[in-house]
């Protein structure tokens, strides 16, 4: 049985890109492989939809302040420290001024390992996909290339 077949029922491909986007990025690259090796159009739509830290930065900003509003601060203070500067600025000019000078401070005063922040960034990619399973954030309307919502074709 091919490692695919449970994935080829409908809402299947969304289960399989957030099954994905919740490992970390060694498994990524594993199961990624396989997928690749048994059917080429899956890895490249997968590739497509699978969210990442630039398609996040990518929304309006009235969704990044909606998806990282609700981002713990220790869990926010974690994924900050592999952004740029300017990324940094982008999510932060999203908030009010106390929460944007405690987040600041957050960041100076941490020093997380590689595992905290790729932690981090799956706790965020399960937001995001809460949020837009709840229809509190949709792709559709400025990204539609990571949504899951739509109908997916087998």
């Amino acid at each position: 049985m091919s490692m695919l077949a449970r994935y080829k029922k409908p809402g299947g491909f969304g289960q399989l890109v957030m099954l994905i986007e919740g490992c970390n990025l060694k498994k990524q690259e594993q199961l990624m492989g396989l997928i690749k090796k048994e059917d080429e159009a899956w890895h490249m739509r997968i590739q497509e939809k699978m969210l990442t830290r630039e398609k996040l930065l990518a929304a309006p900003p009235e969704v990044t302040n909606e998806i990282f509003s609700r981002v713990p601060d220790k869990v926010l203070t974690y994924a900050l420290h592999a952004m740029t500067p300017a990324q940094r600025e982008q999510i932060l000019s999203t908030f009010n001024h106390f929460k944007k000078k405690t987040i600041s401070e957050s960041i100076g005063g941490t020093t997380p390992s590689a595992a905290d922040i790729v932690a981090a960034y799956l706790h965020i990619f399960k937001i995001v996909r809460g949020l837009e399973k709840d229809r509190v954030v949709n792709f559709d309307k400025f990204y539609p290339v990571v949504s899951l919502t739509e109908k997916q074709a087998a």
